[in-house]
């Protein structure tokens, strides 16, 4: 269960990449820009820019909570006991619609993201991902997701039917941090795991 920190921060991620796309964007291109910016904010400062889990999928990495929403504001969020007041506020901020076979999502005209939640840093590895995103279509991108950490996980499903979270260790470690960095990350979730 995310805290209401988390989904405000993962509220403001999204409203923040779909301001940069105001004729909306395919939910792929989304969950991808966000796993690439997650990736480097772990490899370049050991932490994530923000605590949506993701997990192995077809496609590559889907966040969890950023799924569900997209999955509510289709109708199609077969989980009741999912939907919570903060996933329906995170759904009122976009607006989904069909492009021929495209899913296409755009933010809510007047809303915007929340300048608060999102740091210097979370901000710098955003703006780095859309760029590495906007060129690309997102078949492509999918391709290039299906890194390391990916591999890892769908590795497990294919085996056990388990699908398990991408941990940071492992994004961090797909996106070629250092092994002090990594050390750093494996000892904050270690302190992390004690506290709860």
């Amino acid at each position: 269960m995310k805290t209401s920190e988390q989904i405000l921060k993962i509220k403001s991620t999204i409203l923040y990449i779909l301001e940069k796309f105001p004729e909306g964007i395919d939910y792929i291109r989304l969950f991808k820009i966000m796993y690439f910016a997650q990736r480097q904010h772990l490899v370049v400062y050991g932490s994530p820019l923000m605590e949506d889990t993701f997990v192995a999928r077809k496609l590559g990495p889907v966040p969890a909570f950023s799924y569900k929403v997209v999955k509510y504001k289709e109708g199609a969020l077969l989980d009741k006991c999912a939907i919570t007041e903060e996933l329906m506020d995170v759904a009122n901020s976009i607006v989904v619609s069909c492009e021929g076979d495209v899913k296409i999502i755009k933010k809510v005209s007047d809303v915007v993201y929340d300048e608060d939640e999102l740091s210097v840093s979370n901000i710098k590895m955003l703006d780095n991902s859309i760029e590495f995103c906007k060129s690309k279509d997102s078949k492509e991108l999918s391709k290039l997701s299906h890194d390391k950490a990916w591999k890892f996980c769908d590795k497990i499903y294919k085996e056990t039917g388990e699908n398990i979270p991408m941990t940071y260790y492992k994004i961090a470690e797909a996106g070629d941090a250092t092994k002090s960095m990594l050390k750093v990350i494996k000892e904050r979730q270690m302190i992390k795991a004690d506290l709860c």
